[in-house]
Formats: structure tokens, sequence, C-alpha cells
């Protein structure tokens, strides 16, 4: 009973730091548009139902996340000795394809079913003897669907599940956009 009494103790302490620091670290935040859920202004009548995703940012803020990504960059291009990539490109139409896919495929086409609930986006780069030479050796992404995920954990508490967001390991992920054009161009493109 005495080491619960330290634990709780432990995370309470935990939270409650983890909060100070949150409110005197505003730049650690980041910079998204105040009131997500105001009118949007495009010129004509938006849908009712249409509101700004969470986390959309200013331009200013995506040039200065773009910049902030200037040392690593120069890292990598010192390390492959070339200019690597800083973008991809994908149309709408592959975007929303492929979350309609994504979504069929879950629920349809593999062994076990799956409700999507997002896309992770991971880093990767291609191989020097892709087939496609223009984009040979450098930084791509590609996306896969994810789904909550519950893992039993052992534990002193009751609740022994933990949620995950986790890949849908046989789901087919989306590659092959654009590099930028210049590869090395940065925000705005």
């Amino acid at each position: 009973m005495k080491k619960l009494v330290f634990v709780l103790f432990g995370i309470l302490i935990g939270v409650l730091g983890s909060h100070l620091m949150k409110q005197n670290s505003p730049n650690l935040q980041m910079n998204i548009n105040e009131d997500v859920n105001k009118p949007i202004d495009v010129g004509k009548k938006a849908p009712k139902d249409l509101k700004r995703p969470k986390g959309i940012i200013t331009t200013k803020r995506a040039k200065a996340l773009s910049k902030g990504y200037d040392s690593r960059y120069k890292l990598i291009n010192k390390s492959i000795d070339r200019e690597d990539n800083r973008s991809v490109w994908f149309s709408i139409e592959e975007i929303e394809s492929f979350l309609e896919y994504t979504k069929y495929e879950a629920e349809n086409l593999l062994d076990k079913k799956y409700t999507v609930n997002g896309v992770r986006v991971y880093l990767a780069t291609y191989p020097e003897n892709n087939p496609d030479q223009y984009k040979a050796g450098y930084t791509t992404v590609f996306m896969v669907s994810t789904y909550d995920a519950t893992i039993s954990k052992s534990s002193v508490f009751p609740v022994n599940t933990v949620l995950k967001i986790a890949d849908i390991p046989e789901g087919s992920p989306l590659n092959e956009g654009e590099l930028g054009r210049p590869p090395s161009s940065t925000y705005p493109n």
C-alpha cells in the first residue's frame, strides 16, 4: 500500500510539473489559428459544416518550421554528399482516393477488420537502384492508415489496457508523390 501511495504521488508531481512547464513554455506549442471554428471566408458561401482542421497553421509558422529544418537539412546533405529532397507533392485526387481506398481495404479486404482512424506519414529514402532514377537516393514520404489498438499490459492498476494508434499491418501504403522541383526548394515552393 505504501508503494502505491508513492507511485500515485509521483504521477501527481509529474502531471503538475508538465502542466506548469507547458504554461511557461509558449514556444513549445504549435502556433495554430486561435479559433479553428470561426467562419471561413473563401469569397463565397462555404458549406455549413465546414470547419478549419485543428492543425491548420499560419504561413508564417510554416515558413518558420521550414527554416527550422535548415540545420538538419545541411547535416543530411553533408552525410550524403549532395542536396537532398525537402518536399513531396501528392494531388488532391491521389490523397482522396487513398483515404477512400484505405477505409474500404481495412473493412473489406484484409484478414482482420479494422476501422481506420487516421494516416501516419513516414520519412523514407528511395534506393539508389530505384526504377525512376530521378528519385534515386532522395528523401520521400509514404503514408499508412492507422487504427485504435488496445494492448494489454500487466499493471497494479485495475485498468490494464493501453490505447495505441497503430499502423494497419497489412494495409497498402501510399508513396510515389512528386519530389520538390528542384528537390532543395523550401516553403513556399
